[in-house]
């Protein structure tokens, strides 16, 4: 499963793919530790590559670097900036997106059915369905995450805020997931909800 980063914004207002921060050095600035901490090491991850950190900015700013920062922070006007709110909070949905399908198992066991992650097949009962990658993106995250979700944490994590989504989006996904999954889609065995929110019954991994 690819996921790429939404855009973001350069300091004079230029649209870049974050995909592009790949050949940059990436810095997170923040004066709360625990968040460009976290935030740091989530990047690391998902491109693969050192994530420097700061409380403030840099004395001595590097070459082609992006820096993630509140809005007001001052930065050189070279450097891309994106801004913190809604667009860094979509790069991190996008990242911790991808952080789940790289560290996702190749194979999701819910009882008697499987999930194939790479190929998105879902086999039951001797019988294979082909899940779309949000259908798949589904199943990841509730296997993952181990508790209930509400719509608000599937279209924060599995859609990552996409202006496109709305409640009717995620119920329509589950819907047909559903539809795909379960030998009784009006009594579900697999994917379920109650109180709060979806969850998946008892599953593991191989």
């Amino acid at each position: 499963m690819e996921d790429t980063p939404p855009s973001s914004t350069l300091a004079r207002g230029v649209p870049v793919r974050a995909k592009s921060f790949h050949k940059m050095t990436l810095c997170v600035i923040h004066p709360d530790k625990n968040l460009r901490e976290a935030l740091a090491r989530t990047l690391e991850h998902v491109w693969e590559q050192p994530v420097e950190t700061a409380e403030e900015k840099p004395s001595k700013p590097l070459e082609a670097v992006v820096y993630i920062a509140p809005k007001g922070t001052e930065l050189p006007e070279n450097c891309l900036v994106v801004l913190e709110g809604q667009r860094l909070k979509n790069l991190v949905a996008a990242a911790q997106a991808k952080h789940r399908a790289l560290t996702s198992p190749r194979r999701l066991d819910f009882g008697a059915a499987t999930l194939d992650t790479v190929t998105r097949d879902f086999t039951a009962d001797g019988k294979t369905a082909s899940l779309t990658e949000k259908e798949a993106a589904i199943l990841v995250y509730l296997f993952q995450r181990k508790t209930a979700a509400t719509r608000e944490d599937l279209w924060r994590d599995v859609w990552q805020y996409a202006s496109d989504a709305d409640t009717h989006t995620i119920e329509t996904h589950i819907y047909r997931l559903r539809q795909k999954i379960e030998i009784d889609p009006e009594n579900p065995r697999i994917l379920l909800t109650g109180k709060e929110g979806y969850r998946l019954a008892a599953a593991s991994n191989a």
